[in-house]
């Protein structure tokens, strides 16, 4: 059911802001909120309407500041129960995930449920303060751009497809490492194709960073999007070479393919949401100093 917002007292809600310490005056530092400044200008007046200002609710920078919302405006922010001091870390199943694992631990951090055998999506932890949500590894950087994650661990290729807007990435982990590669058949002359300036078609879910590298090199392609089982498409006829991540090469080589150009080495990062940063930095900060300290190891 839409809620309903009332008028309130425009005092008191000054009043309730004022009350707030200084760390929590940060909040009011975020553009969504220069209507409510304008509002706290208008105090002299018995009464504000703040019926457009629904869409205040669920904005990360809303759900971080730490007063009663519920008592202030009226309305229930989703992690309301989460205070100052919680944290919420958004990760994907697989490699990462257990890659994490260690530097969670060496942070003093233990998941109590095993995502590859579980079906719950948040995942609670020996810390009370500090909780996992399990997302597709595409989604990590969004759910932390948007402030339903205040940090998340995602690989160097998701983040170059998302643009890492409104995310802070100060360490590289150095784990889930392989390599973006551009692979072709066997039996396909790559090299030929460069030096022609043939037109070649590409398979990949990686697009921007794809389109970048051979635009770099000036070479004419057709990018065709793809979601899985890239090494299929060379096969079929969909497409003469692929780009992807490689480990080992295994999986090329059972497939008659070839690597026949690195892009870039990949990496997992640990990635924050910058206003998080600026509103738990004293939560976030051991976290830090700890993952950097193992990771030296």
């Amino acid at each position: 059911m839409r809620l309903r917002w009332e008028r309130i007292n425009a005092q008191s809600t000054y009043d309730a802001l004022a009350g707030l310490n200084s760390r929590c005056q940060a909040f009011l530092s975020f553009p969504i909120f220069s209507e409510y400044k304008q509002i706290l200008g208008q105090r002299e007046r018995s009464t504000i309407d703040l019926s457009r200002m629904e869409r205040w609710r669920g904005h990360s920078s809303f759900q971080c500041c730490p007063t009663n919302l519920h008592s202030l405006f009226g309305v229930k922010c989703g992690f309301e129960e989460f205070s100052m001091t919680s944290i919420t870390i958004a990760l994907s199943k697989g490699r990462i995930f257990d890659d994490t694992a260690p530097l969670l631990k060496a942070a003093g951090i233990v998941a109590l449920d095993d995502p590859e055998t579980s079906r719950k999506l948040i995942l609670a932890t020996n810390c009370d303060n500090v909780r996992l949500i399990i997302v597709r590894a595409s989604d990590v950087p969004t759910y932390v751009q948007y402030g339903a994650a205040d940090m998340g661990i995602a690989g160097k290729d998701v983040l170059l497809e998302h643009g890492g807007a409104g995310l802070y990435q100060p360490l590289d982990l150095n784990i889930a490492r392989c390599r973006m590669m551009v692979a072709v058949r066997d039996d396909f002359d790559y090299e030929s194709a460069v030096r022609q300036g043939a037109r070649v078609r590409v398979a990949t879910k990686y697009l921007q960073t794809a389109r970048e590298h051979f635009a770099g090199k000036g070479m004419h392609v057709d990018l065709i999007k793809l979601y899985g089982s890239m090494e299929l498409a060379p096969l079929v006829g969909l497409a003469d070479a692929i780009v992807d991540l490689v480990s080992s090469g295994n999986t090329l080589k059972a497939n008659n393919l070839k690597a026949v150009e690195e892009i870039m080495p990949i990496s997992a990062r640990l990635i924050i949401n910058q206003a998080a940063l600026k509103l738990k930095r004293h939560t976030i900060q051991p976290m830090l100093e700890a993952f950097s300290a193992s990771i030296a190891k």
